[in-house]
């Protein structure tokens, strides 16, 4: 491991910014931390003269000669300062500016970034593009192996979290962030695909939320319910997955598709202002509608039958109309005098107030929204979904054959339908579609051309 300490002017951290050699987001860094007033304070802090205290960088290859610095503190200060030159470095803030304090008075002026230019501005408070360029922010770089006193391996995120630990203090889902696994990539992916729905249409999690991991987090509890078989306690388990080295990217890809199939299945069901105007816009309810979805998909439910679906919508409406009438009466963490029809209700509305992610909590939402929904849903998916060349055989001959081919039967009249396909050419697949609960059998197979077939999806047909 090698140290160096020495200063860069706000010039030459531009320059390197410009040239992509300073990573502001290495995998194990956080997102945006500080509001508007404290990066402004910060400006107000260089165009004052006080000093700033050193950014961290790691020394990285990019490739044979060329250097990358990743950003492990200061990366606040930083972004601050390339956000006030050139915007557009921090998403959703606005142009920054700061107040400039004049000489032996307490009048102050408000200034951005194009005000350096302006001559007054030099000649009334000897301040210009110039001065800001050229102030000096000090340094520290690290490269090479990070070890300790007695020659152990440091990973990077250790030490991230280490020096985070004062200033704006790290929050647990932070700390997990900086372990940059591949489950946490998937709940990066997942965030980013839901994203909209959650923070505008659903308005699960604000965006001050989302910025702070919790929206992240709660991705990465979905996909343990998958990888674990069913709901854990708090976040133990999933401490436990960001940890184990023997999770396999195909379990985690699993894990994704199960929380993508439950979070439209729940939309399917419900819309999206059903979400939004109900308890289920909140994280406990929501969590718990969920882990129930996903158990049902574990079970083989039938998710794209709208008959079922239907039925589901009003069956958790009506759940909600008595969680509604019930909420009202229960005391805070008791429900005393409540009638025995309503005690599975009133434990519900206590496991949503206190320790929601206890497991005795969990436990007890995740059983009544089963008990809500799978009445719901009887039907499953056939066992095995793809058909045996048996089968297309026995297709082909019952089929009408000229000349060695049949003619495709273009259920949804497409313009690039093939027409007249061979053996080789013709696809079997479903009557009705396989998602919706249709049986891979010779009563509900038809061949198709490939345009057809790629083209069907789970649309329901008479």
């Amino acid at each position: 491991m090698r140290l160096k300490c020495y200063s860069l002017s706000i010039s030459q951290i531009c320059k390197h910014y410009r040239h992509n050699k300073i990573q502001l987001n290495p995998p194990y860094q956080r997102r945006p931390a500080w509001g508007t007033r404290q990066r402004e304070d910060l400006l107000e802090s260089i165009f004052n003269g006080i000093p700033l205290p050193a950014v961290i960088f790691y020394k990285t290859k990019a490739g044979r000669r060329t250097a990358v610095f990743e950003v492990m503190d200061g990366k606040q200060r930083l972004e601050t300062i390339l956000h006030f030159r050139y915007g557009g470095i921090i998403r959703g803030e606005k142009r920054l500016s700061f107040w400039l304090r004049r000489d032996n008075s307490k009048l102050r002026k408000r200034l951005v970034f194009r005000d350096l230019s302006k001559p007054e501005i030099r000649n009334e408070h000897g301040v210009g593009v110039r001065h800001f360029l050229n102030y000096k922010v000090p340094v520290i770089e690290y490269s090479g192996d990070l070890t300790g006193l007695a020659g152990q391996k440091i990973a990077q995120w250790e030490v991230f979290a280490k020096i985070n630990s004062t200033g704006s203090k790290l929050t647990k889902n932070e700390i997990r962030h900086s372990h940059s696994t591949p489950l946490f990539h998937a709940g990066s992916r997942l965030e980013k695909r839901w994203h909209r729905k959650m923070i505008a249409a659903w308005r699960i999690f604000s965006k001050a939320e989302a910025d702070r991991y919790q929206y992240h987090e709660i991705m990465l509890e979905l996909c343990t319910i998958n990888l674990n078989g069913g709901i854990s306690d708090r976040r133990l388990k999933l401490d436990d997955f960001m940890r184990l080295d023997t999770l396999t990217n195909p379990r985690i890809r699993k894990a994704e598709k199960a929380v993508n199939g439950a979070l439209a299945w729940m939309r399917r069901i419900m819309t999206d202002d059903g979400i939004k105007h109900s308890r289920l816009c909140k994280k406990a309810d929501f969590y718990s509608f969920v882990g129930a979805l996903m158990e049902l998909m574990s079970q083989r439910a039938v998710t794209h039958d709208g008959r079922q679906n239907r039925a589901a919508q009003k069956a958790v409406k009506n759940a909600l109309r008595k969680l509604a009438r019930v909420d009202a009466r229960v005391a805070r963490y008791t429900f005393k005098g409540l009638p025995s029809r309503e005690r599975s209700l009133a434990e519900y509305i206590v496991a949503t107030r206190e320790a929601t992610d206890q497991l005795r909590n969990r436990r007890h939402r995740h059983e009544f929204w089963y008990g809500v929904l799978a009445p719901c849903f009887p039907k499953r998916l056939a066992s095995r979904r793809l058909f045996g060349k048996d089968l297309k055989d026995a297709l082909w001959s019952a089929a009408p054959v000229r000349k060695k081919r049949i003619t495709c039967p273009n259920p949804d009249d497409r313009d690039d339908c093939w027409g007249r396909i061979n053996y080789e050419e013709a696809e079997v697949d479903h009557r009705r579609p396989y998602r919706a609960g249709g049986k891979t059998s010779l009563k509900n197979a038809q061949l198709l051309c490939k345009a057809c077939n790629s083209g069907k999806g789970a649309k329901l047909r008479s």
